[in-house]
């Protein structure tokens, strides 16, 4: 795997602690959770939003704090605003997912 994709990471990629092989969106997220999360934790995640979000939040007992997504011109967008008001103290983490699953929006 190191060798496969080192190239594609500019070669930052040389450790197999550096890697984490899993059988599926929900494990991998499961993994990222539990890595870096504590209970009483912050997630700030984006509606609609893919699924395995929240019920991964359960495992961690952190909170999800949401973000409306908003259809303009037919395109979906982020309000700036929301989002900042979305961020405490106790954000640990913001999930960025491109294309946005599920409306695909890049």
């Amino acid at each position: 795997i190191i060798e496969r994709y080192s190239t594609a990471f500019n070669g930052l990629l040389k450790e197999e602690s550096q890697v984490q092989v899993c059988v599926g969106a929900y494990q991998a997220i499961h993994f990222v959770y539990q890595s870096f999360l504590q209970e009483g934790d912050e997630v700030v995640c984006f509606e609609p939003y893919f699924d395995c979000y929240t019920m991964n939040a359960l495992t961690t007992k952190c909170s999800i704090v949401f973000v409306q997504l908003q259809i303009q011109d037919d395109r979906w967008v982020l309000n700036k605003e929301s989002f900042l008001k979305a961020v405490s103290p106790k954000t640990k983490m913001i999930i960025l997912n491109t294309p946005h699953n599920p409306t695909g929006k890049v």
